[in-house]
């Protein structure tokens, strides 16, 4: 993601990274089982 540093960026970087950790804890929880 390239570009000015601005409000969607930091929205699409905020998403991303929140998205990326639930995805994270989702496969741990299946991994403990």
């Amino acid at each position: 993601m390239t570009g000015w540093l601005g409000g969607y960026n930091f929205q699409w970087a905020w998403a991303s990274g929140f998205a990326c950790a639930q995805a994270l804890a989702a496969r741990r929880v299946e991994l403990a089982v």
